[in-house]
C-alpha cells in the first residue's frame, strides 16, 4: 500500500502479525483523511455483526455501494471478514467487479484460506497483504526489523532475553519495544540506539507464565523467600491479570498442578528427566527441573501441601472469613515449610 501509488480497490489484509495489520489500517485510514479532507470517509463494518443482523450481507454491500459524504476516495474497512459465510462471500464476490471507482475496500482478517474465494477475488482486483508472525526461534529477526523502525538496535541475545521475558505474544512484544525506545531516548528519526539486557530488565514487564514459573519454581525448591518474592510480583502485577476472572484461584490451581506433577514423579519413581518427559507428556526441561526438585520435595511433604491447597481452594469460595490473599499466603507459608 505505498503512498507513491494510486489506491486499489480492494485490498486483504491479513495474517497473524496484528500490530503489522493494524498499522497498515492506520496508514490507509490516514491516507484516505488526507487525499479527502475529512474522516467521514472512512467507514468501518464489523461482518460478524452484519451476519448477525438481518440485512445480512446486503447492508454490507448497501455501505459498500453507497457514495461518499465528501469529495475525494473513500475506504470501507470490513473487520472479521473471516467470518462470512459462504452466501455472504458469494454476494460480495459478485460485487467487487463492479465497486464503485472512488472506493476502496479493505477486508481484515485473521487468516483466511490459501484456496478461499474472497482471497482469490480481491487478488483479482486489488491486493492480498500478509503479515504472519516467524517461528519462535526466527522472532530474534523478527523483532530486530520491528526494533529498527523505532530507532533501536536489539542484537539477536538481546532479542532472544526479551521473547523469553515478555512471552510470544505480538501486542505485549511492539508494546515493550515501544517502551523501550520511550527509555532509551530514541525515535525513528533518530540514530538507532543498541539495547542492553539492563535496559530489558529496567523497563519491561515480564508475561505472567514467566513469573508464575519464578513462583512455581521456587515452590519446588522449598525456598520460602524467593517463594513470597515471586508471590508479591503476581499479587503486584494487576494489569496482566486483567483477563483472569479470578486471579488468586489461578495462581493457587497452577501451584496444584506443579505439585501435582511432583507427586506423579515420586509414583514414577524416576530419576531420569527424559522418562519422566515421556511419561508425563510434558518438555523435557520441565522433566528435569521436576526431577530436581522431586529430591528436596519429599513425596510425603508433596502430600502434606496439595492437602493444604485444596483447604485454601475451600476457605477462598467461603469457607474462610479471611481475604484470599492472606488464605493463598498462609497456604504457601505451609506449602514451603512443611507444616502447619
Amino acid at each position: 500500500m505505498s503512498e507513491r501509488q494510486p489506491l486499489e480497490a480492494a485490498y486483504v489484509i491479513t495474517g497473524s502479525d496484528a500490530p503489522k495489520v493494524q498499522r497498515t489500517l492506520r496508514r490507509l485510514r490516514q491516507r484516505i483523511i488526507e487525499e479527502s479532507g475529512s474522516d467521514l470517509n472512512v467507514t468501518v463494518v464489523d461482518a460478524a455483526a452484519a451476519e448477525a443482523s438481518r440485512g445480512g450481507a446486503g447492508d454490507l454491500l448497501a455501505i459498500i455501494a453507497q457514495p461518499g459524504l465528501v469529495l475525494g476516495r473513500r475506504a470501507v474497512i470490513v473487520l472479521n471478514a473471516d467470518k462470512l459465510k459462504a452466501p455472504a462471500k458469494n454476494q460480495i464476490v459478485a460485487a467487487l467487479a463492479d465497486l464503485p471507482p472512488d472506493t476502496t475496500v479493505a477486508f481484515v482478517a485473521s487468516g483466511l484460506a490459501k484456496n478461499d474465494k474472497l482471497l482469490k477475488a480481491v487478488a483479482g482486483v486489488g491486493q492480498v497483504i500478509r503479515f504472519d508472525l516467524p517461528s519462535r526461534r526466527d522472532y530474534p529477526q523478527w523483532l530486530g526489523k520491528r526494533a529498527k523502525e523505532l530507532g533501536l538496535h536489539i542484537a539477536a541475545n538481546e532479542a532472544r532475553h526479551l521473547a523469553g521475558l515478555v512471552g510470544d505474544d505480538a501486542w505485549r512484544l511492539d508494546a515493550e519495544l515501544a517502551k523501550l525506545a520511550a527509555y532509551v531516548g530514541t525515535g525513528p528519526s533518530r540514530p538507532p540506539v543498541d539495547v542492553a539486557e539492563e535496559d530489558i530488565d529496567a523497563i519491561c514487564t515480564p508475561s505472567l507464565d514467566v513469573q508464575i514459573w519464578d513462583l512455581t519454581d521456587a515452590v519446588g525448591r522449598r525456598d520460602a523467600p524467593a517463594a513470597f518474592r515471586a508471590l508479591e510480583e503476581l499479587l503486584a502485577g494487576g494489569d496482566q491479570r486483567r483477563s483472569r476472572s479470578d486471579p488468586l484461584r489461578g495462581i493457587l490451581t497452577t501451584l496444584s498442578r506443579h505439585l501435582a506433577d511432583l507427586r506423579r514423579v515420586h509414583a514414577l519413581g524416576a530419576r531420569r528427566p527424559e522418562r519422566v518427559a515421556t511419561e508425563l507428556e510434558i518438555h523435557p526441561f520441565r522433566a528435569r527441573k521436576l526431577v530436581e526438585q522431586a529430591q528436596a520435595f519429599p513425596v510425603a511433604l508433596v502430600d502434606r501441601a496439595l492437602v493444604a491447597l485444596a483447604h485454601a481452594d475451600a476457605a477462598m469460595v467461603g469457607g474462610s472469613q479471611l481475604a484470599p490473599e492472606v488464605v493463598l499466603e498462609r497456604a504457601l507459608a505451609e506449602v514451603v515449610s512443611g507444616r502447619d
